[in-house]
């Protein structure tokens, strides 16, 4: 059991060092995009550009992002998640034909999540489940001397679900200037 803990333990903190350097890369090189998920002028599954695609002229995309940015300036807070035409039509059908518990239907779901300010409050209780299993862990360990594995399962467990909000909110590659 020692050396499982032991495993598992190192397997974390390889975890942390692993994600931190690929967002780095992430950060590096594309563009934050969340903004634009959260005001609906992205879809949120594709990550497509929904006014690109309505095809309208020069100036008729400045008034459509002009009214974004006012519906903003009035409510910071506002939320307008979208999907494009498509992602629309294969949720719809998914949630329609697919009987499977993990369908692309719930992956849209969780994506609408991580993109929400929802997210930002749950993985806050997460990071203070990922302190207090620390915590129980090293108590355990201190007073009846086993090993057990909470603490750094649930530790890998958080790093994968910030990990996957973080690379979500990238798109595109950054242009050189």
């Amino acid at each position: 059991m020692d050396i499982v803990s032991t495993i598992i333990s190192v397997l974390s903190l390889l975890f942390i060092v692993i994600i931190s350097v690929r967002l780095y890369t992430l950060f590096k090189r594309r563009k934050n995009i969340t903004w634009d998920v959260k005001q609906g002028v992205r879809c949120y599954s594709c990550k497509t550009d929904m006014i690109e695609d309505l095809g309208l002229d020069q100036v008729k995309k400045f008034e459509k992002l002009m009214e974004i940015h006012d519906k903003y300036s009035m409510d910071p807070k506002r939320e307008d998640f979208k999907l494009c035409v498509s992602c629309n039509r294969d949720d719809k059908l998914e949630g329609i034909t697919s009987h499977k518990f993990f369908n692309g239907n719930r992956l849209n779901k969780i994506k609408k999540l991580l993109y929400s300010k929802k997210s930002d409050k749950v993985l806050m209780i997460m990071i203070v489940l990922m302190i207090v299993f620390q915590v129980i862990d090293g108590l355990i360990r201190h007073y009846f001397h086993i090993h057990t594995m909470i603490g750094s399962l649930y530790t890998i467990f958080y790093w994968l679900v910030w990990y996957y909000k973080m690379s979500l909110s990238f798109g595109e590659k950054k242009e050189n200037l």
